[in-house]
């Protein structure tokens, strides 16, 4: 995901895991630094992993469920408030107080973001007891009060889900961004996306801010493919095909296009494949979405 979309900043929310297990997946992401609020036991933990290279991040504050940093990239920078709402409902009291006056610390373009645990209409919601519970008015109301947008999506509707079977299984939209007017007007083209979810019940969404430009594949370095390993002829492959007599850096660019060859002819494009799967899961969910049937969880689950 972090080729694909070529992320700058990522945001884990109730990741469980705390120590060095924690340090040493932050370090796996291969961006370059981090910061995170520690699991308390197997419950929450937010971590905020960024490339220093790109952007410059200053953690202002933070606590058990969200981190303040301040953002900069060049000419331009931005508030940011990554969140982790309580699950129960006589938590979420203290908590929108905390985050209503950090939002109100801020200044100029404010970005919040994460899981609410948390609806603001019916519409937001599928299965379950159809009842909207007194706590979503004051979620509407931290953001009235705070001069927030909702920055909306595209994708499927909802971001969590649980549920096995068409009967026990409810959906909901929990995670979101908001944003305050001043991100509005300074990046009019800003979207958020819902991502396919795996691996967890919450599905990732990724945020841009402006366009990027459309990657030139002719450009991209080549590179070794781990999956090549897995093959029963690589290594007789190679055998064969290294020019012994030739300097080490002549010899890697004549294995280099015969490896390319080989790789499209013994596995495809495996992110093309990747991509293929990403969209025919997405379009399973959206079908969940418009009428859960048992096939259809399992082929999302397949």
């Amino acid at each position: 995901m972090i080729r694909c979309h070529r992320i700058d900043v990522i945001a884990l929310i109730e990741t469980h895991i705390l120590g060095e297990k924690a340090q040493k997946i932050c370090d796996r992401l291969r961006l370059g630094a981090s910061d995170r609020v520690e699991a308390q036991g197997f419950k929450g933990g937010i971590w905020l992993v960024w490339n220093p290279d790109e952007i410059d991040v200053r953690v202002r504050h933070k606590n058990t469920h969200f981190i303040s940093a301040a953002v900069s990239k060049g000419d331009f920078q931005f508030q940011l408030i990554v969140t982790y709402a309580p699950p129960t409902v006589h938590r979420r009291r203290k908590f929108w107080a905390a985050l209503s006056n950090e939002i109100g610390c801020c200044r100029g373009p404010v970005l919040v973001g994460g899981d609410f645990n948390c609806i603001v209409g019916l519409e937001e919601r599928q299965g379950g007891s159809g009842v909207l519970h007194p706590d979503s008015s004051k979620f509407r109301e931290l953001i009235s009060n705070n001069g927030l947008i909702d920055m909306g999506f595209a994708g499927q509707s909802f971001t969590w889900s649980r549920g096995l079977t068409p009967s026990t299984l409810i959906s909901k939209r929990l995670d979101r961004f908001l944003m305050n007017l001043e991100v509005c007007i300074k990046w009019p083209n800003a979207s958020v996306r819902h991502l396919p979810k795996f691996g967890s019940d919450h599905t990732p969404l990724l945020l841009s801010l402006e366009p990027k430009c459309r990657y030139d594949k002719s450009r991209r370095p080549f590179r070794f493919e781990i999956a090549w390993l897995t093959h029963p002829d690589f290594l007789e492959f190679i055998h064969q095909n290294w020019k012994r007599d030739c300097p080490a850096n002549i010899a890697l660019a004549a294995l280099k296009d015969k490896l390319l060859d080989w790789n499209r002819k013994c596995f495809g494009n495996i992110h093309e494949k990747k991509t293929l799967l990403l969209a025919e899961l997405d379009k399973t969910q959206m079908e969940i979405k418009k009428g859960p049937t048992s096939e259809l969880i399992a082929r999302e689950e397949q």
